[in-house]
C-alpha cells in the first residue's frame, strides 16, 4: 500500500534526493546547514530510495540532529520484486509522482539533477527559487547542458565551471556563486578513510569504468583488465564501475556476473557504500578510469597516478571534454596496459598538471562549503 503523500508548506525549502545515492553525499551536508542555520524556514528533505534514506540519517545523527523534515517517498510496485532487473534506485521520473503538488509552493528547491525544471516547468511557481547543485566534478559537456539555462542559481566548484558556463550557455554571472565541493567535506566528516580492502601490502588500483556505453571502457576491457590482475597478483585490484552500469545492466543487455576465480588480491563490487562514499578512492594507489568526473576526487587530497583507457580512439587532445586526460597517461590498446601499470608505480610524472587542474576545478574556501551554499540560498531567498 502506497503511503499518503505529505504536504509541503509555503515556508519550506526543499532539498531534492530522488536521484541514485551517488547524488546524496553532495547535497547533505548543505541541506542539514540550512536546517541548523536558517530555522525560520521548514526544511524539508525529500528520499527517493532507502539507499538516501540511510545516507540522510547516519549523516544527520552525526551533525547533532539539527530539525528537518524528511520525506521517504514509496517505491514503484515493480521495485518490491527482490532484484528487480538488477535496480539499485527508481529512476527520477518515476518518483515525481508520490511528490505532492504543494511542492510548487515551496519557497525554494535545490537539486543535483538537471531533470528537475523539466518536471516542475508545468505547475511552477514563478516566485519559487530553483537551485542546481553540481554532482561531480567533470569537464565532458554533460556537465553543459541547455536544461541547467532553467534554474536560477547554479553552485558551482570552481573557476572552470564558472566560466565555461558563461562561455557555453551565455548563462550571467550573477546566477553563479563559487562554493568548492561539499562531498570532500562530508567524507571528513564522516571519517570513512580506510586505509586498505586487502590483507597484503601490494599496490592497490582502482579501475572505475563509467556508465556511458558510447564512451566507457566497460564492455571492452573489463574482463582483460581483471584477467591481467588474476595473472599478477603482486598487485590489488578494486574493480568498481559507476553504480549506473549495474543499474542499466538489463536495459543495456550488460552481464554483470562476471565469472572468475576467487582471487586474494581482486575486490569485484557494483555496488556498495564503498563505491559511491570515496572509500575505495582512499586506499588506492593508482586510479584507471575513462571519463568519469571521479578522477578529480582521487587527486584532490593528494597527487597520485591515473590511466584513463581511450577505449574508442577519440581524438581527445584539443576536445575540452576530455580535459582532465592531461592528469595522467592516456592508453588507446590492451598492449599499452602492462607498461602504463609498471610506469604509474615508479613516478608521478604528471603532478604538475594535476595541480594545475585542481586549482582550476575546485575552490580551497576558507568556511564550509555546506555553509556557503547554506548561506547563499538563504541570502537569495531575501531577494
Amino acid at each position: 500500500m502506497l503511503r499518503q503523500k505529505i504536504k509541503i508548506d509555503n515556508n519550506s525549502v526543499v532539498f531534492l534526493f530522488i536521484n541514485g545515492p551517488h547524488h546524496t553525499h553532495h547535497l547533505i551536508l548543505p541541506a542539514l546547514n540550512f536546517a541548523q542555520n536558517y530555522t525560520q524556514y521548514q526544511t524539508v528533505l525529500i528520499s527517493g530510495s532507502d539507499n538516501n534514506t540511510n545516507i540522510i540519517k547516519q549523516t544527520l545523527h552525526k551533525m547533532g540532529n539539527p530539525k528537518c523534515k524528511i520525506i521517504k517517498l514509496p517505491k514503484p510496485l515493480r521495485y518490491y520484486i527482490k532484484n528487480y532487473r538488477n535496480k539499485i534506485i527508481p529512476p527520477p521520473f518515476s518518483q515525481w509522482k508520490f511528490i505532492d503538488k504543494s511542492i510548487h509552493y515551496s519557497k525554494a528547491i535545490i537539486s543535483t539533477s538537471h531533470q528537475t525544471p523539466e518536471f516542475l516547468i508545468k505547475d511552477r511557481n514563478h516566485d519559487q527559487k530553483l537551485f542546481y547543485l553540481y554532482h561531480g566534478v567533470g569537464t565532458r559537456s554533460y556537465g553543459f547542458e541547455d536544461s541547467l539555462n532553467e534554474y536560477d542559481f547554479i553552485f558551482v566548484p570552481g573557476e572552470y565551471h564558472y566560466n565555461r558556463l558563461q562561455a557555453d550557455l551565455s548563462i550571467n554571472k550573477n546566477k553563479l556563486s563559487i562554493v568548492g565541493h561539499p562531498k570532500f567535506e562530508w567524507q571528513d566528516v564522516m571519517n570513512n578513510n580506510i586505509k586498505s580492502f586487502f590483507n597484503n601490502n601490494n599496490p592497490t588500483f582502482y579501475y572505475n569504468p563509467h556508465w556511458d556505453l558510447s564512451l566507457s571502457s566497460y564492455k571492452k576491457w573489463s574482463k582483460r583488465i581483471i584477467q591481467y590482475f588474476l595473472n599478477n597478483k603482486q598487485f590489488n585490484l578494486i574493480f568498481a564501475p559507476h553504480p549506473l552500469i549495474k543499474n542499466y545492466s538489463s536495459r543495456n543487455k550488460i552481464n554483470i556476473d562476471i565469472e572468475t576465480e576467487k582471487s586474494n588480491n581482486i575486490i569485484l563490487d557494483f555496488y556498495s557504500n564503498n563505491t559511491i562514499d570515496g572509500s575505495y578512492l582512499h586506499a588506492a594507489d593508482v586510479y584507471i578510469g575513462d571519463v568519469s568526473s571521479m578522477v578529480t576526487d582521487f587527486i584532490i587530497k593528494k597527487n597520485r597516478s591515473c590511466i584513463f583507457i581511450n577505449s574508442y580512439e577519440i581524438d581527445w587532445r584539443n576536445d575540452k571534454s576530455f580535459n582532465f586526460w592531461n592528469c595522467g597517461k592516456v592508453i588507446n590498446k590492451l598492449e599499452e596496459f602492462d607498461s602504463a601499470i609498471t610506469s604509474s608505480l615508479k613516478q608521478n610524472k604528471y603532478v604538475k598538471s594535476q595541480q594545475a587542474y585542481i586549482k582550476k576545478m575546485i575552490h580551497k574556501v576558507s568556511i564550509s562549503s555546506s555553509k556557503l551554499i547554506a548561506d547563499s540560498i538563504y541570502k537569495n531567498l531575501q531577494k
